[in-house]
């Protein structure tokens, strides 16, 4: 998100980055919108060089440069850490997505803006069976533990309705 707030600004055109970032993918799907707001801060921050993720290391775009905003980081490192930790990511994702939603019911979130999906490892998905066919029959998402599996987990964690609905229409 701090990129393209970067870029929106760039080039003055930062009051269009709600619509781009909220409002657009909600609109075109027929999705309701998100009733969540973010507050993103010009605050400059460095990010590490690198990560330890598992077995593997996450290595971020403009790492060691300063970037103003940071709006979400704390979720990722901390699926990261418990990562690092020992936990698998389907582990590490299912304990932030009981946080979530404990934190948005006290908050008084709509129950349809909180992900509805539970992870998974990838070897409860049948041999033979598609992939977006199973999320959408079982509210679960096969998780295997790298990069690829923890950036899908953490767009359904940030964007549930959104991702719902591109399961659906994939799954149909």
């Amino acid at each position: 998100m701090e990129m393209y707030a970067e870029a929106f600004d760039s080039v003055g055109k930062l009051d269009q980055l709600e619509a781009f970032a909220s409002f657009n993918g909600a609109d075109f799907y027929g999705l309701p919108r998100n009733q969540g707001q973010i507050t993103l801060k010009r605050e400059s921050w460095t990010p590490q060089e690198s990560y330890p993720f598992g077995e593997a290391e996450l290595k971020p775009l403009r790492s060691g440069e300063a970037l103003w905003l940071k709006p979400w980081r704390e979720r990722g490192e901390w699926i990261a850490h418990q990562v690092a930790q020992g936990a698998s990511v389907e582990q590490a994702c299912n304990a932030s997505l009981h946080w979530l939603k404990q934190h948005d019911i006290e908050q008084g979130a709509k129950t349809e803006s909180i992900c509805s999906v539970q992870f998974v490892p990838q070897s409860a998905l049948p041999d033979g069976q598609a992939y977006e066919q199973f999320i959408y029959d079982t509210q679960t998402v096969p998780t295997r533990n790298g990069l690829h599996d923890f950036f899908n987990a953490l767009c359904w964690l940030k964007f549930p309705l959104a991702k719902k609905r591109l399961n659906q229409v994939q799954a149909d």
